[in-house]
């Protein structure tokens, strides 16, 4: 395609045609006309703004990646017909006049409207007709007659858990990349997850579906990120793992394209992360489930701002999620007889019970207390630990030994009794 660097001002009935880049003298100037009902913007770009068409009253042209978009807007089902066909009638003059052809049998047409009884106009391009859809694909969307985009996050969700399912391939809990680099892959997820946010974000208040699909294909990538059991719930991975909801993130991203495209200056109180982290934080405090994640780290804010130990690993998963090797959770998949404890035979064999009670750790619990320079209790243990770096490696050297020789002991334990 060629580049058309001077605009070319036509006007018809319904209003004004541009040929080629729409500059801001001509969209002012376009300003003046009255009563517009259409605007057309079609013109090629060697980059990335490829031809682009809006057609809606008082409204600059748009540009978009690749295709060609007519938008109209009318009260009734036959001005809709007369304008949206007379708008195809110029669209295809000037697209044919420019050496181009219109693949009709790609062309999408979809009526966006609130009403359950209408009737359907009759769209016509180059001579054929062209069928209204329920939804059309533009620029990788999905866009749907109620706007609500139900089938962008759907087709975004599902793209998002096949990438995810790849990435668990080179990314299981024990072994493969170091943490900062699962962190660096579960960003690819989150992108094809969230694109396009600000456009669809805002309808997530009126779609709670939506926000259950998101949060269910961010929840599959995270758990891989933190080498966590697929048995920890949506609140505590994300707790755990340092990242917000994806419906939050969805929000915060329109919140922060809006603040880009504002005229006035933003306040301090304006920081989109700063409301996401406070939405965040609402939603932890009255979450039901991850009750012994929220234990350890009620504040999901400095937790998220510490400066180390921004990534955690197999072992120290287990002790803030609570799921693995203890009495009581073998005990609940079956796993094992009872839920006691095999050390000292209290009756609950938990997290709690596991590294702050069990009188056979009872020494390393006393060393580590002189490391950290403080009590090592369940409501000051992460404190503790987002004090120093020392203080951190403390905790998981002491967590790991104590989770290691469970480990070794209770696969001794399963075979012994599958040999016996």
């Amino acid at each position: 395609m060629k580049t058309y660097k001077n605009p070319i001002l036509f006007t018809t009935e319904y209003g004004a045609i541009i040929s080629g880049i729409a500059t801001n003298s001509i969209i002012n100037s376009l300003n003046s006309i009255n009563n517009q009902s259409i605007r057309l913007s079609i013109g090629a770009f060697n980059t990335s703004l490829i031809p682009s068409i809006l057609c809606e009253a008082k409204t600059p042209p748009l540009g978009f990646a690749d295709d060609t978009m007519l938008v109209t807007r009318a009260k009734s089902t036959q001005e809709l017909e007369a304008v949206t066909n007379e708008a195809l009638s110029l669209v295809e003059q000037r697209i044919t006049g420019l050496g181009l052809q219109i693949a009709v049998e790609k062309t999408e047409a979809v009526l966006f409207t609130y009403k359950y009884k209408y009737t359907q106009p009759a769209i016509k391009l180059c001579g054929g007709d062209v069928e209204l859809s329920t939804e059309m694909n533009y620029l990788g969307m999905v866009v749907d007659r109620s706007m609500l985009f139900k089938g962008q996050v759907k087709k975004a969700a599902a793209r998002a858990a096949g990438i995810g399912n790849q990435l668990a391939r080179i990314m299981p809990n024990v072994g493969g990349p170091r943490e900062d680099r699962r962190r660096l892959l579960s960003s690819v997820v989150h992108s094809v997850l969230l694109y396009g946010a600000p456009s669809w974000a805002h309808t997530l208040e009126l779609v709670p579906g939506n926000v259950q699909t998101l949060n269910r294909a961010q929840r599959k990538v995270l758990l891989r990120c933190i080498c966590a059991y697929r048995t920890v719930s949506k609140a505590a991975t994300n707790v755990i793992a340092s990242t917000p909801p994806a419906d939050l993130l969805a929000v915060e991203r329109m919140a922060a394209f809006d603040r880009r495209r504002a005229p006035a200056a933003p306040t301090a109180g304006d920081v989109p992360r700063t409301k996401t982290m406070e939405a965040w934080q609402e939603r932890w405090s009255t979450e039901e489930s991850g009750s012994w994640t929220r234990r350890l780290i009620p504040d999901v804010r400095p937790w998220c701002a510490r400066s180390h130990g921004l990534v955690t690993n197999f072992h120290l998963t287990q002790f803030l999620s609570g799921h693995g090797c203890f009495g009581q959770y073998l005990h609940r998949f079956r796993k094992s007889d009872n839920p006691r404890c095999v050390d000292c035979r209290a009756p609950t064999d938990d997290a709690e019970h596991a590294f702050f009670e069990c009188d056979r750790w009872w020494r390393r619990r006393m060393e580590l207390k002189a490391t950290i320079n403080g009590p090592f209790t369940p409501e000051t243990v992460v404190g503790k630990m987002m004090e120093s770096r020392s203080n951190l490696a403390a905790v998981e050297r002491f967590v790991k030994e104590v989770l290691t020789k469970r480990e070794a002991e209770e696969r001794e334990r399963q075979y012994q009794e599958q040999n016996t």
